[in-house]
């Protein structure tokens, strides 16, 4: 058989900020009522690749990519204050702000190999990693002086990767021997932990 190879892509994203907000923004009497708003958006991206080498080898590639964006919350604020004729200032800038993001990435590899008819093998590799990160800050400031600038952030992430191996061997019609070899490593912060695990299986079957 001749190689053959096949692939798609997918990718979606939020349209809130974009058609929502603009035609709510005309209904709405305060038009900065749902400005916070235009801040949460998502975005995904998938994709997938299949190599056929032959009747015998095939690889399997699936990608996918994710980010929320929330970066609103009821405390956020953005206001100037003019000062008069007795303040020595010519403004008051106060200003409340929040950054919260999740993503995601995941990634995993798939090949097939037969070996004849009665002996085949699959190795399977996988990766995936998470991250979320919130921030809040707070600044206030005059036009001569900063009187406030201050900010508290977060953040986490785990980390995933796995290697694996099966095989099918079939010794007749009555004998079939199925294994599976696995590696796995999960990490959070600083600590890791290591996986390994064999598992063998035999099926009989006893035509008397």
């Amino acid at each position: 058989m001749e190689r053959h190879t096949s692939f798609n892509i997918a990718a979606r994203a939020s349209y809130f900020n974009w058609i929502m907000q603009p035609l709510l923004d005309k209904v709405y009497d305060n038009p900065n009522a749902l400005k916070p708003y235009s801040k949460m958006n998502y975005y995904d991206l998938n994709a997938k690749f299949v190599h056929k080498f032959s009747d015998r080898d095939k690889l399997t590639a699936v990608v996918y990519w994710g980010k929320d964006v929330s970066d609103a919350s009821p405390s956020d604020s953005y206001k100037i204050y003019k000062g008069d004729d007795n303040d020595n200032s010519d403004y008051l800038l106060i200003k409340h702000s929040t950054i919260n993001h999740w993503d995601n990435v995941m990634g995993s590899a798939y090949w097939t190999h037969l070996f004849n008819n009665s002996f085949s093998l699959n190795v399977n590799a996988n990766i995936s990693h998470y991250l979320y990160y919130l921030k809040l800050s707070s600044l206030e400031r005059t036009e001569k002086e900063i009187k406030e600038d201050s900010y508290a952030s977060f953040n986490s992430e785990i980390n995933e990767a796995s290697l694996s191996t099966d095989f099918r061997l079939k010794r007749d019609l009555n004998t079939t021997y199925d294994g599976v070899l696995k590696v796995h490593t999960n990490g959070c912060f600083l600590k890791w932990t290591l996986t390994v695990t064999f598992c063998l299986k035999a099926k009989i079957r006893n035509l008397s």
